[in-house]
């Protein structure tokens, strides 16, 4: 029993820190260090977010591109070899971050592949490239936002209000300018931000409406 109880915390302490290996490099060295041309962290603010950005999530250059080239299963592979000496100290804890790379490689490859299944699965994900841009210089987590929701750099874009807002101004501008002006009216432009109301125009027979709701994860227990 106490094998399993120890086996247990190894693995939680195994998922907290490769939550943080996340945040930590995401933050710091993919767009800290990317955005400096010359860096070999480069290629992902310069390519990856350039190329979702343009594709709609999708990152055409990744589909296409042999392992030998892929940088950053290169770099997991860098990292995990890095922590091979843990073996031999916590091996539960070492296969923990192995099973937490793998993930990490599958995941934010599918999520790229499959823009649905990223606003189902990883919305934190989809926020970080889609988002607006307080929302890209945030949400550093991948496969789970722990870290993001500790640090206090999840900010949410996807069914908020300001992303229904977004949509709308896309499709209809002259509606979006009607619907602000009457927000701004009756609420003031202070409230005009990502979660903050719940909107609800256009409300005569046969229109289509505008929904702007607080994110699923901000919802109450029972909505």
């Amino acid at each position: 029993m106490g094998f399993v109880i120890t086996s247990l915390m190894w693995v939680l302490a195994g998922f907290v820190y490769s939550n943080w290996l996340e945040w930590a490099v995401h933050k710091h060295l993919l767009h800290g260090m990317g955005k400096k041309k010359d860096s070999f962290w480069a290629f992902h603010w310069r390519g990856h977010h350039k190329a979702s950005r343009q594709n709609k999530f999708r990152d055409i250059r990744w589909e296409k591109m042999p392992l030998q080239e892929d940088k950053e299963l290169l770099a997991i592979v860098a990292l995990v070899l890095g922590h091979l000496p843990i073996v031999f100290i916590a091996p539960v804890f070492y296969v923990t971050l192995v099973w937490r790379a793998v993930d990490y490689y599958r995941v934010h490859k599918k999520s790229h592949e499959d823009e649905d299944w990223a606003k189902q699965n990883v919305p934190w994900h989809w926020d970080h490239h889609m988002g607006p841009g307080k929302a890209v210089e945030a949400n550093w987590c991948i496969t789970n936002p722990f870290f993001d929701n500790l640090m206090g750099t999840r900010v949410k874009y996807y069914l908020t209000t300001e992303y229904f807002l977004d949509q709308l101004k896309k499709k209809d501008k002259k509606e979006y300018e009607r619907v602000m002006a009457k927000l701004e009216g009756a609420q003031g432009p202070s409230v005009i931000r990502a979660g903050s109301v719940k909107i609800s125009e256009r409300s005569g027979p046969g229109d289509n409406r505008v929904y702007g709701n607080i994110h699923s994860e901000d919802q109450p227990p029972g909505n």
